[in-house]
């Protein structure tokens, strides 16, 4: 059966728009649920404690006018989760052949929250994500990132100030 070219570009459009409208029916990772709608999300992901951890930041011609972290309980109502609006995110990266690790780190009420993706590729051959949070006393908690992970983490850091107090250092 022949179909014609003005055929053939419509039965893909068709199937564009059903495929592309089951696609915005699920879960978007752009825009988690978390962000705000004027926002954009640079990283998310599940965490092994249930909890999302989510980069969100305003962009506009000038740069990013706000950057904040949201961490919340999927189930739990809107209102309890965490956001950290924060002019102090700060980041260290570090990278040889083969290796890079890069972290995104802010502080709120006494605890650090540092935002990691990690590659050494004679440990594991995929990017491990997660977040290590820091309490004033120095106790530290890892959490690692389960299933899909939205990482723009690379477009997030652009103008952060370089944490040089941390042993990674930066690439400028």
């Amino acid at each position: 059966m022949a179909y014609s070219t003005k055929s053939k570009t419509r039965r893909f459009l068709a199937f564009l728009l059903v495929f592309s409208g089951n696609i915005h029916s699920q879960p978007n990772a752009e825009r988690p649920a978390s962000c705000p709608l004027a926002t954009t999300a640079y990283f998310s992901c599940a965490l092994q404690d249930n909890r999302v951890v989510t980069l969100c930041a305003e962009k506009s011609m000038t740069g990013f006018d706000g950057r904040f972290l949201m961490m919340h309980y999927p189930k739990a109502a809107p209102k309890a989760a965490l956001q950290i609006r924060a002019g102090s995110f700060s980041y260290n990266q570090y990278a040889r052949y083969q290796v890079e690790y890069l972290n995104i780190s802010t502080s709120h009420n006494d605890i650090e929250y540092r935002i990691f993706r990690n590659y050494d590729e004679s440990v594991s051959k995929s990017h491990q994500y997660g977040i290590i949070e820091v309490s004033s006393e120095g106790m530290e908690n890892e959490y690692e990132c389960i299933g899909s992970v939205l990482d723009k983490l690379n477009e997030f850091r652009v103008g952060l100030r370089c944490d040089r107090e941390n042993a990674l250092g930066c690439i400028d």
